[in-house]
């Protein structure tokens, strides 16, 4: 039988995970706003959505990329269509399913992916001045393992 987790810490955990989400959220926009990212002034969201499609590979549905970002299809399609204007991506008519659309990454989006993702790099080595890096990223392979769990259990509800 195993221990129970202390529901205190356990909050306390997601709380200040919570928190600085917030916090990172903020350096990250002004990062991203300034037109210190490649000219691009991109919102988290999209770079999000840019940086998914690069990692993992582009093609995906807008209906699918809503149930991984656990968005809705309005506001995913919200952010498909800032990310489209701005010439970052394109949509192309699936070869499958003609009524529907799969989302592609155009080399202009991948050079403002890189130059955000500059920008950004920039903004939180800044952030991170003065303190221990070393013993922070201690703590990430803890972080992987909650993401990684978390993401199943999101998979298995959502059927990703």
């Amino acid at each position: 039988m195993t221990t129970p987790p202390d529901s205190s810490a356990i909050r306390t955990l997601f709380q200040n995970i919570g928190i600085i989400n917030q916090l990172s959220g903020a350096v990250a926009r002004r990062a991203l706003g300034s037109g210190s990212a490649g000219g691009a002034n991109m919102g988290t969201s999209e770079l999000s959505v840019l940086g998914r499609s690069i990692r993992i590979g582009d093609g995906e549905t807008p209906t699918k990329l809503a149930r991984l970002f656990q968005l809705s299809k309005p506001s995913m399609t919200a952010i498909i269509t800032k990310l489209e204007r701005k010439g970052f991506v394109e949509l192309c008519a699936d070869a499958d399913d003609a009524r529907s659309k799969r989302v592609y990454v155009t080399e202009a989006g991948r050079a403002a992916h890189a130059a955000a993702e500059g920008a950004l790099g920039v903004a939180m080595a800044r952030e991170l001045a003065g303190i221990d890096v070393a013993a922070l990223l201690t703590a990430a392979p803890g972080v992987a393992l909650l993401k990684a769990h978390m993401d199943e259990r999101r998979n298995g509800v959502d059927g990703l």
